[in-house]
């Protein structure tokens, strides 16, 4: 029993060991942890999304790309009545290149606004730049601890060439066995500080000049450079793998947790961009050129290519599928030439776009539990030129437009609404929303020039080109200069609410009220102003959701109460006015007009 004992003991000395080192590691902190969410600074009692989380999953804060979620502010405590939903994915689920507010979950902030103008509606977005599935998977246990009512999950397009992807430049050894087991251990101090000590030792002087040499490229060059991988290659197929796997793996979790799903199939650019790898192949004047021909000219062009590709004579499939898309739609066979863009993308070896496959992975599993499709891809073809996605919806490869984002977000309301996540609202106007769209002047030059500079790089063009900024002749590229040159998104827009106020444009004022308001959700000051300047123009929905919000922050504000007593009459809901209206006259007995706004309203 005694010698027992003694192995028993010498056994486990070594584990009391590694757990004494790890107690003492992250007693003294010896790698900074990296939560998902994190207390906001000065905003006592709310949270937000870590702008340093992407740290977690480097050996140094240093080797990190330099991209992270969008700061934004939500309650510690989640209020009984509220509605919290959380995004998931990747750049496009993060609004790239316009922020926080063309994003999936800026778009249906807005939306909600007019929907739901009563309902307490929370969005939080955690999507970001070169991130894949792996990530996603590695948030959702601390996206489950902040209790949401539903999870929105917009991603794919990363898969390959993301961080920890099979074919990026941020890929670990080992595949993905190796990579589930990274995101098990990296969250032990013990591993951390192993970890530090062989990257340390690795590092080389090469390494470090060829990293100082690529600080100025987009991030997209830096992944990009010789990472083809061909359809149906191994590479290929553990892309999809990994895809599949590690969906599933998420949404056993929050199925597990009773939180449903709603994921969106994908769409990216088809008809209005040359595949990646057949740059070289194919230059921009011979679709045009295929644009100008003839109808004759059109049949030989698609004889002669179909020749080529089903006899395996092609050179860059992924060129002729494309020329072979456009000779399809211009004489008149859209469905063709739209099968004829989606093998040329899936022929695309430089995999910055999720291959068709991807869909039907997505697809099948919409089919679980607790479980719905965003008809993303079904939107964007009905509101599409032909039934080809374009540059109307794209503004390059894959990031959407101003109404690129705006059909993004409406198949996620319908998804919603279609499947009782929320209930049928009374007014569903898409026009009047589509003119509420949240993307300020200001921001959409911003992201204009954003996308001018990801263009001017590889690998949308073989030699980099330099960006020039436009001319400070305008309020908004004047807000262009000063974003580019460092300002903060929030003092830009508090000299624009400024001006636009002095110059009586009224309409762009209310839209910048609003967005700074959301910005600060307990900033009643800014609330009550968004609610204000709504009501000048006449937009009730919106005037009366930012004026109930200003009630709330602030129940002393009886010039509030009483615009939104006027509000909810003039929109036909007497009870609703009458609460706030004798509220006023609680609150404030001698009021010298509120009697009468009760009777006038009484009346009526």
């Amino acid at each position: 029993m005694k010698k027992l004992s003694f192995y028993f003991i010498a056994l486990l000395i070594p584990f009391v060991l590694l757990l004494s080192i790890e107690g003492v590691l992250r007693i003294i902190e010896f790698r900074e942890p990296q939560p998902l969410f994190i207390e906001a600074t000065g905003q006592a009692g709310y949270l937000m999304p870590n702008e340093k989380v992407i740290q977690r999953f480097f050996p140094s804060a240093n080797l990190a790309p330099n991209v992270s979620p969008d700061t934004q502010f939500f309650r510690q405590s989640k209020s009984p009545d509220s509605l919290r939903i959380v995004v998931q994915g990747g750049s496009t689920a993060a609004g790239f290149p316009y922020g926080r507010w063309g994003s999936l979950s800026g778009m249906l902030q807005q939306r909600f606004k007019r929907l739901y103008p009563n309902k307490d509606i929370e969005i939080i977005n955690t999507a970001m730049a070169s991130v894949n599935s792996y990530t996603l998977l590695d948030f959702v246990d601390e996206i489950i601890q902040i209790e949401p009512d539903l999870v929105l999950i917009y991603a794919g397009h990363n898969e390959y060439l993301g961080i920890m992807g099979v074919g990026s430049a941020y890929a670990s050894r080992g595949g993905r066995s190796a990579n589930l087991l990274y995101l098990a251990l990296k969250d032990w101090q013990l591993y951390r500080m192993v970890e530090s000590l062989y990257y340390g030792f690795a590092a080389s002087v090469e390494q470090n000049t060829e990293s100082d040499q690529l600080n100025d490229r987009t991030l997209m060059a830096r992944i990009a450079k010789d990472k083809d991988i061909p359809l149906n290659s191994d590479i290929f197929h553990a892309g999809i793998a990994q895809f599949e796997g590690n969906l599933s793996l998420i949404l056993d979790k929050y199925e597990d947790a009773g939180i449903p799903v709603v994921i969106g199939d994908l769409v990216s650019n088809e008809k209005d961009l040359i595949p990646f790898s057949a740059i070289n192949a194919l230059a921009g004047e011979e679709i045009q050129e295929i644009t100008l021909m003839g109808s004759t000219q059109h049949r030989e062009l698609i004889s002669n290519l179909r020749h080529v590709i089903d006899n395996d004579l092609s050179n860059n499939l992924a060129a002729d599928y494309f020329k072979l898309g456009h000779g399809l739609l211009m004489s008149g066979q859209e469905n063709k030439a739209k099968q004829a863009f989606i093998d040329a993308k899936d022929h695309d070896t430089l995999r910055f776009r999720a291959p068709s496959e991807f869909n039907r992975i997505i697809e099948a599993l919409s089919d679980r539990p607790n479980v719905y499709l965003a008809g993303v891809q079904e939107a964007f073809v009905a509101d599409s030129p032909e039934g080809v996605i374009g540059s109307k919806h794209m503004l390059e490869h894959l990031h959407p437009s101003v109404r690129g984002y705006f059909i993004l977000a409406n198949a996620y309301v319908d998804a919603l609404i279609l499947n009782d996540l929320l209930p049928e609202p009374a007014n569903n106007d898409l026009q009047g929303a589509w003119q509420e769209q949240p993307v300020t002047l200001a921001d959409k030059l911003y992201g204009n020039f954003k996308v001018e500079r990801l263009v001017s790089d590889y690998p949308f063009t073989t030699e980099k080109k330099n960006v020039i900024l436009p001319p400070s002749d305008s309020l908004e590229s004047s807000a262009l200069k000063k974003r580019v040159d460092g300002a903060d998104w929030l003092t830009i827009n508090q000299d624009l609410l400024r001006a636009y106020q002095e110059n009586r444009n009224l309409p762009e004022a209310a839209k910048v009220a609003g967005l700074m308001a959301d910005a600060l959700p307990n900033n009643t000051q800014l609330t009550f102003i968004a609610g204000m300047l709504y009501k000048q123009i006449n937009n009730l929905p919106l005037s009366t959701h930012h004026l109930l919000r200003a009630v709330n922050l602030n129940p002393e504000n009886l010039q509030a109460r009483l615009s939104l007593a006027q509000n909810y009459f003039q929109l036909g809901n007497k009870a609703r006015s009458l609460m706030q209206l004798e509220q006023v006259k609680r609150q404030q007995p001698d009021h010298p007009q509120v009697d009468q706004f009760i009777q006038m309203v009484k009346d009526h």
